[in-house]
């Protein structure tokens, strides 16, 4: 199902950067972000990113807060 209003590309991008930086400088042990895309747009939209799939099941994505970091 695609969602009725997408945000801009822009929008999304800064809201994954937003999330990442929130979750780098947390002081809860965390290893990696996980996303749980809703529909395949969103999916690409992730990949594109650098986030992963998780093996089995290709709308879940994740990456290491350790590479996250050195994307800054």
């Amino acid at each position: 199902m695609t969602p009725i209003c997408r945000p801009s590309a822009t929008a999304c991008t800064s809201l994954l950067a937003n999330a990442l930086e929130r979750a780098i400088r947390s002081e809860v042990a965390s290893c990696a972000m996980v996303v749980d895309a809703k529909h395949e747009a969103a999916t690409a939209f992730h990949r594109h990113r650098g986030l992963i799939e998780f093996p089995g099941s290709p709308r879940k994505l994740f990456l290491p807060l350790a590479v996250a970091g050195k994307m800054r």
